[in-house]
C-alpha cells in the first residue's frame, strides 16, 4: 500500500504545471572562479549563491550552461538562454539586454606578467604593438576595450592565458585579478605571475534577453535588481563572499 501511494505521489508531481514547480531560468555562463565553477560535478561559487538566492526568493529554478563566451553572448542576444553573468555592462550589450541596476560582483582588471621579468608599464602605451592574451569574447572594461594598438592573442579561456603567458608565447595577459589567481594557483602558477599594471575596477551583472517572450527579460532584470539590493542589506551577501575567501 504504501508503495503505491509513492508512485501516486510521484506521478502527481510530475503532471504539476511547470509554474506550480518553479519556472525554469537558464544562464548562459562560463567559469570564473571564485565567481563561477563547477566542483565535483556542481555548480559553486560567489554569483551561482548569490542568484540561486534570488531565485529561491522568486521562485524560480536556475540552470547554469556551460558555453564559450562568445556563444553564451550569441545565445543571449538570440533568445536561446534567458541571461548570461557574469558580466560588464557596455554599450554593446545594452542593446541586446536589460540589466539590473545593482551588479552581482566586483572584479579588478590587471595586466600580467612572468615575475622576474623586468618588465615595466606604466600605461597601456607601453603595451602598443606587444602580443597579449586575452579570452575571445570577453569585454575587460572601457578602458581596455576601447584601446587600439595592442596585438592579441585570443584564447577559449583563462587557463590557456595561463599556460601560454608561463611558456613565454605572449609579453603578458590581461585578467580579471581574483578569477585569475584561482585558476593559476590550482594550475600551480600561482608563484609565476606578478602585477604589472592595474587597468581599472569595475562591477560585473547579470544580464537578460530582450528576445524573451513579452517583457519576460525586463521583469527578471527588475526583480533581480530588487532582490540584490535586499540581500546587501540583509548582509547575505557578506556571508556568500566569507564562504569563499
Amino acid at each position: 500500500m504504501r508503495k503505491s501511494v509513492i508512485v501516486i505521489l510521484a506521478m502527481a508531481i510530475f503532471f504539476l504545471p511547470k509554474n506550480v514547480l518553479g519556472e525554469e531560468i537558464v544562464f548562459a555562463t562560463t567559469q570564473v572562479p571564485p565567481f563561477v565553477y563547477k566542483e565535483n560535478g556542481s555548480w559553486a561559487g560567489i554569483d551561482v549563491d548569490m542568484i540561486r538566492e534570488i531565485c529561491k526568493q522568486h521562485g524560480l529554478e536556475p540552470e547554469f550552461k556551460d558555453l564559450p563566451w562568445k556563444r553564451g553572448l550569441s545565445d543571449v542576444e538570440k533568445g536561446k538562454v534567458d541571461g548570461m553573468f557574469p558580466l560588464f555592462r557596455t554599450k554593446e550589450r545594452i542593446k541586446f539586454m536589460y540589466f539590473p541596476s545593482e551588479y552581482v560582483d566586483t572584479v579588478k582588471t590587471v595586466i600580467l606578467v612572468q615575475k622576474g621579468s623586468d618588465i615595466k608599464i606604466s600605461s597601456l602605451n607601453d603595451l602598443k604593438d606587444k602580443k597579449i592574451a586575452t579570452v575571445a569574447g570577453f569585454s575587460y572594461g572601457p578602458i581596455f576595450d576601447a584601446y587600439t594598438g595592442l596585438k592579441k592573442e585570443e584564447c577559449y579561456d583563462m587557463e590557456t592565458q595561463a599556460k601560454i603567458l608561463d611558456k613565454g608565447r605572449v609579453m603578458a595577459a590581461v585578467v580579471p585579478h581574483l578569477p585569475f589567481g584561482f585558476i593559476s594557483k590550482q594550475l600551480g602558477f600561482h608563484d609565476k605571475f606578478e602585477t604589472a599594471y592595474i587597468i581599472s575596477e569595475d562591477h560585473n551583472y547579470v544580464g537578460f534577453s530582450m528576445k524573451l517572450e513579452g517583457d519576460k527579460g525586463k521583469l527578471l532584470a527588475e526583480k533581480f535588481e530588487q532582490s540584490l539590493r535586499q540581500l546587501r542589506e540583509q548582509g547575505v551577501e557578506e556571508k556568500i563572499l566569507a564562504k569563499y575567501r
